[in-house]
């Protein structure tokens, strides 16, 4: 920290060395929730996305976490460094572009003919028609400004395959086995996998702060390096997101889904179309296929959490608010990315190449936040 003056608490000058580093905490966390609030509050249409759903909560919250600090000029000049901390943060991201960045839908001129095959349709639709979308936030692969990669195509993501080829076939034949509304049983997913696939179904954003959180309690980490390593986290999981979108609106591939219901038109002997199938939970994310954003966000979130425990062994468990009362126990982060991308086939969201091309975006990702952020 620096020697420059906060200001004055009961006549007393105070720095910034002398603030309480939980005051400091607490109060950067609260004043950045609550301008980030007040921010998405005034976007159109406005209040669409708001933090909170009750006034008083994060006053309760911080109430309560700045009681445990003994009065005084050092929780005072906590107080006021948190703030300044946040008001930084705020002002460093004011630029960024996601006010511009967050349209749903945009429109993307249809090909010669309505039905290529392989090329992106939305999902929404039962069955779906032939209109050309891309969704899931795409102006985040050209505007979305990342908080730490130099550029939203510094790592890149190979292309998903030939519809002839044997991976692609070899693919598609395994989602529609295994992802289906009623393939568990004989010969179809087994009900660990159809467990695997709800679990995940939850934000990774949620899912990887909880696996952050079950490590740290372990670890007893102090507020500092927990601060320090959830900046961490969300920076990794943000940039990994942008990193992905802007490799899924390059190849802009179809879903299992429509692959599926049109696969007798797709040029490949080997892949049977089925116009009844359906996914194991509704609704499919409208983005394109390739590669997986979801794999890519815990490819990132595992390789940063390697990254500062200096270790990929560390067992944990934790709860999923998608499968709740079936906590799941893991002998490494590796070994949870690799399910959380593999769960996406599971659920009939993804292709095994997107899964397996996200993870790996997803750790470069991470791997160059580790080595690189908030050194």
């Amino acid at each position: 920290m620096t020697e420059s003056k906060l200001g004055k608490c009961n006549n007393l000058e105070y720095r910034e060395k002398d603030a309480d580093p939980d005051a400091a905490v607490a109060s950067a966390a609260y004043w950045t929730l609550k301008n980030l609030n007040a921010y998405l509050g005034t976007l159109t249409p406005a209040g669409s996305l708001p933090l909170q759903t009750s006034g008083n909560d994060w006053e309760a919250w911080f109430a309560t976490s700045l009681a445990t600090i003994p009065d005084g000029a050092a929780k005072e000049a906590g107080i006021a460094l948190g703030k300044l901390a946040a008001d930084a943060i705020m002002q460093n991201r004011a630029n960024d572009n996601f006010a511009q960045a967050r349209v749903t839908y945009i429109a993307i001129p249809p090909p010669v003919t309505p039905l290529d095959a392989g090329v992106y349709r939305p999902t929404v639709s039962q069955p779906p028609v032939p209109s050309y979308h891309s969704g899931g936030l795409p102006l985040w692969s050209t505007l979305m400004k990342p908080f730490t990669l130099t550029s939203n195509s510094q790592f890149r993501s190979g292309p998903p395959p030939s519809l002839t080829s044997a991976t692609y076939t070899n693919d598609y034949n395994e989602v529609k086995q295994l992802g289906c509304l009623t393939c568990t049983g004989a010969g179809g997913r087994t009900q660990d996998q159809e467990n695997i696939a709800k679990f995940w179904v939850e934000s990774s954003a949620y899912g990887w702060n909880k696996v952050a959180k079950a490590i740290i309690e372990q670890k007893k980490l102090d507020a500092w390096k927990t601060a320090r390593l959830f900046a961490l986290l969300q920076m990794s999981v943000a940039d990994a997101y942008i990193a992905c979108l802007k490799a899924k609106m390059t190849h802009f591939f179809w879903r299992p889904y429509t692959a599926i219901l049109l696969g007798d038109n797709d040029g490949n002997p080997n892949t049977v179309g089925d116009p009844t199938w359906q996914v194991l939970v509704s609704p499919i994310p409208p983005i394109a296929d390739h590669p997986s954003a979801h794999a890519a966000a815990g490819g990132a979130a595992a390789e940063l959490l390697k990254h500062f425990f200096e270790n990929d062994n560390l067992n944990f468990s934790f709860e999923s608010s998608s499968l709740p009362g079936n906590a799941r126990s893991f002998g490494s982060l590796s070994q949870a990315a690799r399910e959380n991308s593999l769960s996406r086939i599971y659920v009939g969201y993804h292709f095994r190449k997107a899964c397996m091309d996200g993870e790996a975006l997803g750790k470069s990702v991470g791997g160059w936040i580790g080595n690189h952020s908030l050194q």
